[in-house]
């Protein structure tokens, strides 16, 4: 019996502020498409920092 290994994929996101066409087209974009490979094991986080 053969398994396949997955890919991990580990990514963080930081804004400056209010997310944007940028943090879209660049990270949560490809983040969404490599959530839905089920040959991808995706852990994702979202860092906010307040005041």
């Amino acid at each position: 019996m053969s398994q396949t290994a997955k890919t991990r994929v580990l990514t963080g996101i930081t804004t400056t502020g209010t997310p944007h066409l940028g943090n879209y087209i660049g990270a949560i974009k490809p983040a969404i498409e490599a959530s839905q490979d089920p040959n991808v094991q995706s852990f994702y986080f979202w860092l906010t920092i307040t005041p």
